[in-house]
């Protein structure tokens, strides 16, 4: 992962420590309930309702007919329904991937980093400028779309008390192609179990993990990135939950050059209901839904800056139920 989030990690583990204090204050501020409202800041309101994500609608971009959650405003889609489950769920073998040569991808630990290739400065032939990642980009690492001045490969983060798949600071290895969501042609899947305690030291807090990619590495650094220079509103992507994953939310955070320097790693953040296991859902988040912990020191308050996005993340957190299993597949993330 680049230099940056590696900086944003260390702050993550700091601000995690803070978890508590996060959870204790939505436990006090029922009013917070159906709020709009990021990770680690107060549960989306239809885990709080017990209301179910999804209404069978039909996958399409976020219009005036795509349901919207009506403590959030965001649309969510529940689509291939009759999707069929991961095949390595099962303690099956891994789906076959996507390599620049058509074959089988080869063991992670084998494969060449990948920073991302050089993004050209508009879309490339035959891909919308909207579209951030469809799993397309033949390389031996996932890869998002080095196009519009995107460029970035997935990885995975934790607090090193937790296990995840692919490993952290390994390659992350080739786009999974057996089922992918929306049409599109790969997709990414992390998992694993949390660490076994909900709090840890101060070098080293137990927060959980995550996944996700830098948007502009052209530099060799994580740059900032203008998401919202054409006049896009939000992101949008496609979530599928494994048969054995016990996290009932995850949070979806956006780091910008404005907060993720801070010693906490306040970012900007989404917290959305995990869907149910087997199915591809769409979930659309407004750039005007994603805020800031309610811990977050007052010298840290900033608002949300989407011309200054450094990274996009899903976080997994144990929140108070210490070594919670987890299995997210993630893909189709598009601007809207």
């Amino acid at each position: 992962m680049g230099a940056s989030r590696r900086e944003a990690v260390a702050a993550e583990m700091r601000r995690k420590s803070f978890l508590q204090i996060g959870v204790v204050a939505l436990v006090l501020l029922p009013a917070w309930s159906g709020a709009s409202s990021s990770g680690l800041f107060g549960l989306p309101a239809d885990l709080e309702s017990g209301t179910a994500q999804g209404t069978g609608a039909s996958p399409t971009q976020p219009s005036a007919a795509t349901s919207t959650d009506a403590g959030t405003g965001v649309g969510i889609v529940d689509a291939h329904a009759s999707a069929a489950p991961d095949p390595t769920e099962d303690g099956g073998d891994v789906a076959t991937s996507i390599l620049p040569d058509g074959g089988e991808a080869e063991d992670a630990s084998n494969a060449a980093s990948d920073a991302g290739a050089p993004a050209v400065p508009g879309p490339l032939p035959g891909k919308a400028a909207s579209m951030v990642d469809d799993g397309s980009w033949p390389s031996p690492n996932a890869s998002i779309l080095p196009q519009c001045g995107r460029s970035g490969s997935w990885r995975v983060a934790n607090d090193g008390a937790s296990a995840q798949t692919p490993l952290e600071g390994v390659p992350f290895g080739a786009f999974l192609t057996d089922t992918p969501p929306n049409g599109v042609t790969g997709y990414v899947r992390t998992w694993g179990s949390l660490s076994g305690t909900t709090t840890g030291t101060s070098a080293q807090p137990h927060w959980g993990a995550d996944v996700g990619f830098d948007l502009d590495t052209a530099a060799g650094t994580a740059q900032p990135y203008d998401l919202q220079a054409t006049g896009y509103q939000g992101l949008s992507f496609w979530v599928r939950i494994g048969a054995t994953n016990q996290l009932s939310a995850i949070v979806f955070d956006v780091p910008t050059s404005q907060t993720v320097h801070d010693t906490d790693g306040a970012f900007h953040g989404y917290t959305f209901t995990a869907p149910g296991p087997g199915t591809w859902t769409q979930i659309s988040v407004p750039f005007t839904s994603l805020v800031q912990p309610l811990w977050t020191p007052p010298s840290e308050i900033v608002p949300f800056d989407p011309s200054s996005a450094i990274s996009v993340e899903w976080n997994f957190d144990s929140l108070t139920t210490p070594g919670l299993i987890f299995d997210v597949a993630i893909g189709d993330v598009e601007l809207w």
